[in-house]
């Protein structure tokens, strides 16, 4: 099976989100706050479920002015790929991509409804939960009911990132999703079904020590790369 790289031209998300404040500060489109809580739901929600689980300080920095112009150190955490608009407002295509667990993944919210692409190395076994999410398969009266994977509904995607049902292909399928807590579930499933999540428990000494060692370690990396 061929995998579809990501498009060459990104923008950080956080760079991308800094332009559309300037663009959208003094708009009165009723559409804007919901927008706005997007990005925030995928910078501070999804993103860090799906980046590496190592130390926050390990993270590669990049520089973004702020709107007061001052300089700010962010963590890579998504890209904008591609933007539609809805409800006057222009918005983005979101990109994730790990390459270590062999995961890409696409996204975007028209205030109506998500649409999601996934393409994974292994394929994701979570049928029997995802079809509590989302639809799973094509439908079989499409002239009565329509088709919610047409690649028309995917607005911002390039093309070639409209793919089937997941019933289809476990290892690379598309799904239409109806909120934001469900949309966060089925990354949540995926995540864990790839290895990814950790499970929950308390920390001994030496472990919490350990940690606290390398968060020291990094945090000297990083001061060395700004000329500290």
């Amino acid at each position: 099976m061929s995998f579809i790289d990501l498009p060459a031209h990104r923008e950080h998300l956080m760079q991308w989100y800094m332009r559309w404040l300037n663009e959208y500060e003094n708009s009165k489109y009723f559409a804007k706050d919901a927008s706005s809580s997007q990005v925030h739901f995928v910078r501070d929600r999804l993103a860090p479920m799906i980046r590496p689980k190592v130390l926050y300080e390990e993270w590669e920095d990049i520089k973004i002015i702020g709107k007061d112009g001052e300089m700010r150190d962010v963590k890579r955490n998504a890209w904008v790929v591609g933007e539609h608009t809805s409800k006057s407002v222009r918005l983005p295509v979101y990109a994730f991509e790990r390459q270590d667990l062999g995961l890409r993944l696409m996204m975007r919210d028209n205030h109506y409804n998500w649409k999601l692409s996934v393409q994974s190395e292994q394929p994701i076994n979570c049928g029997i939960l995802f079809t509590r999410l989302f639809i799973t398969e094509p439908p079989s009266e499409p002239e009565y009911t329509g088709d919610h994977l047409r690649s028309v509904y995917f607005e911002g995607f390039p093309p070639e990132w409209c793919f089937g049902y997941y019933g289809q292909n476990r290892q690379q399928w598309s799904a239409e999703i109806h909120s934001d807590n469900t949309l966060w579930t089925t990354i949540f499933l995926i995540m864990s079904e790839l290895g990814d999540l950790r499970y929950l428990k308390y920390n001994t000494k030496v472990e919490h020590r350990a940690q606290l060692e390398r968060q020291t370690e990094a945090r000297k990396e990083q001061d060395k790369r700004r000329g500290v």
